[in-house]
């Protein structure tokens, strides 16, 4: 198959991220799909940062768009923004394949931009000092960090055609509170506990001493 048009990656400013899992292991939304990692990334609509971020990715798009089709005739015509099958989705409008609006299923939508982002091959899960991530419950939807991708064309078949984003990788930031109900992060669950705080108290004097189990009822003895 023909080199199709992409552009170079671009790293997000800080966003809040969903379906997470999807970063270690991959999956097939369709039976016959190859499975795929991947993650939701949301844009705050209210950010000046994150909106300018938004501005560059739908750039990159419409520049696949034009290079792998010149002819404006030819040109997937599906809208990059809001549509059920847009790469970039209006978590206030949009709906799903079924006409379910996306913020129904997922209330954290609403006043954000949404991007599904996706790969066959393993991103790259990281922290703060770019240390590998291994426990997937260290990254969950509602946490935030900065999402590496890039916009590339696609022409799978005459009725799938177009431009969208491919996951590179997922540097984790900070905690967030949890999509759904989830799990809170140890931090919120726990505080640090000092050292004597753990040992144990002292021995009191023993209630038993001067006895044997022969000195009690057979039924009352704290050996049997």
């Amino acid at each position: 198959m023909a080199r199709m048009a992409n552009r170079p990656a671009r790293t997000s400013p800080k966003v809040r991220v969903s379906y997470t899992q999807g970063m270690f292991t991959p999956k097939a939304f369709k039976e016959g799909d190859t499975p795929k990692y991947g993650m939701t990334m949301m844009i705050d609509k209210t950010s000046k940062e994150q909106m300018a971020f938004l501005a560059l990715l739908h750039q990159d798009l419409v520049e696949c768009l034009s290079e792998q089709w010149p002819d404006a005739a030819t040109r997937p015509r599906n809208p990059l923004f809001g549509g059920t099958r847009s790469p970039i989705k209006d978590g206030d409008t949009t709906v799903d394949s079924q006409g379910i609006p996306l913020a129904e299923k997922n209330p954290e939508y609403a006043g954000h931009w949404i991007i599904r982002v996706g790969s066959t091959s393993k991103p790259a899960v990281v922290d703060r000092n770019r240390m590998e991530i291994t426990d997937q419950n260290r990254v969950y939807g509602g946490c935030w960090g900065m999402v590496n991708l890039n916009a590339y064309a696609y022409n799978f078949k005459e009725l799938q055609k177009g431009a969208t984003f491919g996951l590179n990788g997922f540097q984790l930031l900070e905690d967030g509170e949890p999509f759904g109900g989830g799990r809170p992060p140890v931090d919120k669950m726990f505080e640090a506990v000092i050292p004597d705080q753990t040992q144990p108290a002292a021995a009191g004097p023993d209630p038993f001493a001067g006895l044997n189990s022969a000195a009690l009822p057979e039924d009352e003895s704290p050996f049997i």
